[in-house]
């Protein structure tokens, strides 16, 4: 993917027709939340000012790097300034992938050759090709591309974890003005009087837990709230495993919510040399139902694919490693099969099965295949 910037001839036309649409748009509010919008063009009253040829305009996305130097020849991008767009700018959309954009391949890590990236940002060399690094700490399930969460993956070796840089390390502000949470989809109305909390480090040492009472938090928040299970408010967490009884009798939901205000400011896996580490919120792994004298009922779907239950999340840590892998690797060839005519009126020896392996990869791996084979490689080698 590429991050380049084209420009074209403004249109004052494009902007008048902005101007008169602000009270139709405001007009289409809906009535819950209507106000008045007034608009002052009286130059006098400026507050601010923006350059039109180079604040509005249209972005591209999506183009796969073999496209690329097709795209940036003459030919293609005077047609495409030619089109009235105005300034065209060439980006990844890694904020719909959860993705850490690497805008400039030269830059530096925190550690070796992981944790956090920051872009060189002295001009260079005109940049040609750009891309974006899945995150090992997701945590929704249905992200864009092939990502998923890492709260309900079945692994207790992963964790989600939020974002470093929304604590008072970074902040100055109180944790609690900064809340984090994660929500689960349980994808219909299942009874829930529990839930198991996997705590991974830093865990967090207040938090609620919470159901939502109507039909959807996330498309229709304005139709229901946040209901706090009225046991489900702890103000002393100590991290670990925890299997909370959030009610006596089961409530009918279809959604949950961890809301976390503060932190044990514990160290995750990487280690205490970076403070970043250590601030936060992370889960290896969330289990919800009913707990009975039988036991606890778990109908959270586990696995790690995007069949899973689907979670949200307020954030997600950036950090990251150079490699984009893993790449799995299936060949069948003729190291794991040979007809031999002769033997017996035709066998085969061997006789399968196909070879499988694991690479770790990046978008600059070169991959040998074995002669005189079909070969598989799956995994996502970059955009």
């Amino acid at each position: 993917m590429n991050a380049t910037v084209a420009k074209s001839r403004f249109s004052w036309r494009c902007m008048h027709r902005l101007l008169a649409c602000l009270p139709l748009l405001a007009s289409l509010a809906p009535s819950a939340r209507t106000q008045t919008t007034r608009v002052d063009a009286a130059p006098d009253h400026a507050v601010n000012s923006f350059r039109p040829t180079e604040a509005l305009g249209a972005g591209l996305d999506r183009i796969p790097r073999a496209s690329t130097d097709k795209i940036f020849t003459e030919p293609i991008l005077k047609q495409m300034l030619s089109a009235g767009w105005q300034t065209v700018t060439y980006r990844q959309n890694t904020e719909l992938h959860v993705e850490a954009w690497h805008r400039n391949p030269e830059g530096t890590w925190s550690d070796g050759d992981k944790g956090y990236f920051v872009v060189n940002a002295n001009l260079g060399e005109p940049i040609r090709h750009s891309f974006g690094y899945p995150l090992p700490h997701a945590g929704f399930s249905q992200p864009d591309g092939n990502s998923y969460s890492r709260l309900t993956d079945g692994d207790i070796n992963t964790y989600w974890k939020s974002n470093p840089y929304l604590t008072k390390a970074f902040t100055g502000q109180d944790d609690s003005l900064h809340p984090q949470w994660v929500v689960v989809d349980l994808a219909g109305i299942q009874q829930i009087n529990a839930i198991r909390i996997d705590w991974a480090d830093p865990y967090a040492r207040k938090y609620l837990v919470q159901y939502f009472a109507g039909p959807d938090p996330i498309r229709h928040v304005a139709q229901g709230s946040w209901v706090t299970f009225s046991d489900g408010g702890v103000t002393n967490g100590k991290g670990g495993s925890v299997t909370l009884m959030l009610s006596h009798l089961p409530v009918a939901t279809q959604f949950l919510r961890i809301w976390m205000t503060e932190s044990s400011n514990t160290c995750d896996t990487h280690g205490s040399a970076d403070k970043r580490n250590c601030v936060g919120y992370a889960i290896r792994e969330l289990y919800a139902g009913t707990l009975t004298d039988s036991g606890f009922h778990d109908v959270v779907h586990h696995t790690a694919d995007r069949a899973q239950t689907n979670t949200i999340c307020s954030s997600v840590d950036p950090w990251h490693t150079a490699s984009v892998g893993p790449v799995r690797m299936v060949t069948f060839g003729s190291e794991q099969y040979q007809w031999h005519s002769n033997i017996n009126g035709g066998t085969a020896d061997p006789d399968g099965p196909a070879a499988r392996s694991t690479i770790t990869g990046n978008a600059n791996t070169s991959y040998i295949l074995p002669k005189a084979s079909v070969t598989v490689l799956s995994g996502k080698l970059g955009d």
